[in-house]
């Protein structure tokens, strides 16, 4: 053989001269079979260096079920989480593993909290592998609830990872998302080269928030204190009408603003909205790759996006717990690096 070559149960199966069903039966400790088959056959195996391909021994296991819950107020963003997600359950339906996502219709964050304890106490009752949790807005008290919840299933011996929005000091076993702190420094970076040396303002979700407390500290780590004359943030919980009310205040306090980041997926309403008011003329960087954000960065409204690649995010979580569930070995957070969008590269974004 090809020392290269990983050996197969097929390999096995010719140096041996028994038929693949009476090495699968050996390798895993089936019964009817002779004990100096199962002897000649593992020795083999231990030979040549034969490891299972866990998916393929999936073919044979029992199912196995994935909980995910999912709740966020920007519907078009959530939705390519859960496209990527759906994805990777199509990829492993021939394994024998279903998915079953519970995306949530956004209230407010509160409800949404409880919906979420309600779904995740429904998953554990009906005895899921493992869950996926992905949350946009939840903060302080709302955040504690979900990480109490999260550790106690953790505790009976169910994984589970989160997605885009972090849980901090939770047991989760991973996390999915962006480097926040690299998108952070990328729009300063651009910013400072249009709008160096001037006053600037940030539109996000809230301090306290995990990514977009990481987008910050990215943004005033680049910028220091010789980057703009000034950066004004503004907090809108991602909240709608919070969006556009802060959105006009920003600009009625700042008259010299010549800059500004948006940090969620609500940039787009932020947009739309200082269009509607004749504010233009500003550089804006966005943030994600929505419906209106074509249109925004072809007329200049914007002019450039950091895009996260939710769809990605989404996939690359259900099949990390897959393998984590597989095999037991310790999963590492995965950080997708930002990507910037502008005008002359949108096409290629763009399905």
């Amino acid at each position: 053989m090809n020392g290269k070559k990983r050996p197969t149960i097929y390999d096995l199966a010719e140096m041996t001269g028994f038929s693949v069903g009476t090495v699968n039966r050996a390798l895993n400790g089936k019964t009817r079979i002779k004990e100096e088959t199962r002897r000649l056959i593992l020795e083999t195996a231990e030979k040549v260096g034969y490891k299972a391909n866990p998916a393929a021994q999936g073919l044979h296991r029992n199912p196995m079920k994935i909980g995910v819950v999912m709740f966020c107020p920007v519907f078009a963003y959530v939705n390519d989480i859960g496209n990527g997600i759906l994805s990777a359950a199509h990829d492993l339906e021939k394994y024998n593993v279903e998915v079953v996502l519970r995306q949530l219709s956004y209230t407010n964050s509160h409800q949404c909290v409880l919906d979420t304890l309600d779904i995740l106490r429904t998953f554990r009752e009906e005895g899921v592998s493992g869950v996926v949790v992905y949350h946009s807005c939840a903060s302080g008290g709302e955040v504690e609830l979900l990480r109490t919840e999260i550790d106690g299933m953790i505790e009976d011996g169910i994984p589970v990872c989160t997605i885009a929005n972090d849980i901090p000091d939770c047991k989760r076993i991973f996390h999915v998302g962006i480097n926040a702190y690299m998108a952070g420094q990328m729009a300063a970076e651009l910013l400072s080269l249009t709008s160096g040396g001037r006053d600037v303002a940030i539109l996000t979700h809230s301090r306290e928030s995990e990514v977009n407390s990481k987008y910050l500290k990215g943004f005033f780590d680049f910028a220091g204190d010789d980057k703009f004359s000034s950066v004004h943030l503004y907090e809108h919980y991602d909240e709608k009408e919070l969006v556009l009310r802060k959105t006009e205040r920003m600009i009625g306090e700042n008259p010299n603003l010549a800059g500004i980041y948006m940090t969620t997926a609500s940039s787009t309403d932020a947009c739309l909205h200082l269009r509607q008011m004749g504010k233009t003329g500003f550089r804006i960087i966005t943030t994600d790759l929505l419906p209106e954000t074509p249109e925004i960065l072809r007329d200049g409204t914007a002019s450039a996006v950091i895009f996260q690649n939710p769809w990605r995010q989404g996939r690359n979580a259900i099949r990390s717990l897959y393998d984590y569930l597989l095999t037991k070995t310790t999963t590492e957070d995965h950080s997708i690096s930002p990507e910037i969008i502008i005008s002359s590269n949108l096409n290629a974004y763009l399905l």
